[in-house]
């Protein structure tokens, strides 16, 4: 059989002119909705925005909290998953064209298909493989969204939280039909044995099409179930509406993956044949794309939510602009200013323009009150019980770490009230102004809370 296979690819050789050869590369190159040139310029524009972003996301995590959580794992791994396919991507990427050229019937495309014919044999064992890791970044990038909102569920109801369970159960059964059962169900052989699959399928017709359809509607359904988790929270939050509007679009950035599946399946014929490359396109679109929205989701926490981080990351910038100016004695000098401890008082202390306290933001009002979180200091904790929350700071990390305030014993409060010391007053009135004048001070004597006693 393989003197065979040799005198036929031979007998293309003869055929086939080195002119023709090349005119035969180029139209396989691009058939099609999109070209080999634009699929290979458009995914690494894709894939290098993913990359830029995840390491923005890691360089955060690591300089800022010092440790790594739940959802950055998932992201890790899909990330991983993304560089493997894309790496397997463009070394088969022809491969994809001309087996879409055959499909179509593609006259020219046939000796050149003839020739790699051990390579079209290699492409079923490569296609399974980056199929793979391609769906499974789709996949962990939306299971780093269901960790992403874990901690909040610790204040939703009883039946929210079987909805959040059942949508990871179904996400995890919606992958493993989409990796392992399609392939199984379409064409269950690998290598030389492919060639059982061609020109026509072992599976019916009526396989095939509810095979086919499953795909995008299980990955369009997962993705509804990881939008939907962010709206229920922020719906039960009671924050303003444009806030509630504006850190809903920032939570829901998974639905540009919703787009990227609906785009895929409104395109999938093309002249009566399936588009196999405008297929393989979206799902590693979608796989960068996924990446990229997870790792902006910690970019607005970080930068803009919690004063912690933020002045983390602002003290850790001003720290490299130091040694890189080389200045030791501004980088001592700025050294307190910028430090985190230094920070977080300025951020804590408002004072108004006449140097008087303003007057506190609203408590209870935001998605970290409603979850029962709180950034109580030793300022503010003499002074209330409440947690003083921005509406803006939704930084569910900080939230794990922030210590749950202890209700108060009645030895606590008198040991508090007693620390309420008797202020020196001027007398009020006329009187007082008079007496000023004259460079004299009247004392006001007032019994000590808690003693009872007279105190100068």
């Amino acid at each position: 059989m393989a003197s065979d296979s040799a005198s036929m690819n031979s007998s293309f050789d003869m055929q086939i002119t080195p002119s023709q050869r090349a005119q035969a590369a180029w139209e396989i190159a691009n058939t099609g909705r999109i070209t080999m040139y634009q699929f290979k310029v458009a995914l690494g524009v894709l894939v290098g925005i993913a990359v830029i972003s995840f390491i923005g996301r890691i360089f955060i995590r690591v300089f800022t909290r010092r440790r790594l959580y739940m959802d950055d794992g998932f992201l890790i791994f899909a990330f991983a998953c993304l560089c493997g396919g894309t790496f397997i991507l463009y070394e088969r990427i022809q491969f994809i064209y001309l087996e879409f050229a055959v499909l179509r019937m593609d006259p020219i495309a046939f000796p050149i298909a003839m020739e790699q014919m051990d390579g079209l044999f290699e492409q079923s064992k490569w296609q399974l493989s980056y199929l793979v890791l391609l769906w499974t970044t789709v996949f962990a990038v939306k299971w780093c969204y269901f960790a992403f909102f874990h901690p909040f569920l610790r204040a939703m109801s009883k039946g929210f939280n079987i909805y959040y369970k059942f949508s990871i159960w179904f996400t995890v059964i919606s992958w493993l039909f989409i990796v392992i059962g399609e392939q199984l169900i379409t064409c269950p052989y690998v290598g030389v044995a492919s060639g059982k699959c061609f020109p026509k399928l072992p599976a019916s017709h009526a396989a095939l099409l509810v095979t086919f359809w499953a795909a995008p509607i299980l990955d369009a359904l997962t993705d509804l179930m990881v939008i939907s988790i962010p709206i229920v929270i922020l719906r039960q939050s009671r924050m303003r509406s444009l806030t509630k509007i504006g850190l809903g679009c920032f939570l829901c950035l998974s639905a540009f993956m919703l787009s990227c599946s609906i785009i895929r399946a409104a395109a999938t014929y093309y002249n009566g044949v399936l588009d196999y490359p405008w297929q393989v396109f979206w799902v590693h679109a979608e796989g960068s794309i996924g990446v990229t929205m997870g790792s902006i989701t910690v970019y607005r926490s970080t930068l803009i939510g919690s004063n912690e981080v933020s002045n983390s990351l602002r003290a850790y910038i001003a720290k490299i602009t130091r040694s890189f100016r080389g200045n030791k004695g501004s980088s001592r000098s700025t050294d307190d200013s910028s430090s985190p401890e230094k920070l977080e008082k300025e951020s804590q202390v408002q004072t108004s323009r006449f140097k008087l306290p303003r007057i506190p933001s609203a408590t209870l009002s935001g998605v970290r009150t409603l979850f029962g979180g709180t950034t109580r200091t030793k300022t503010t904790a003499m002074y209330t019980d409440d947690t003083e929350v921005d509406v803006n700071e939704v930084d569910y990390h900080a939230f794990l770490k922030a210590p749950l305030a202890a209700p108060k014993t009645a030895a606590e409060a008198t040991a508090t009230s007693v620390l309420v010391k008797e202020q020196v007053e001027y007398a009020g009135g006329l009187a007082c102004f008079m007496l000023a004048m004259t460079g004299h001070q009247v004392l006001l004597h007032h019994r000590a809370i808690g003693s009872g006693r007279i105190e100068d």
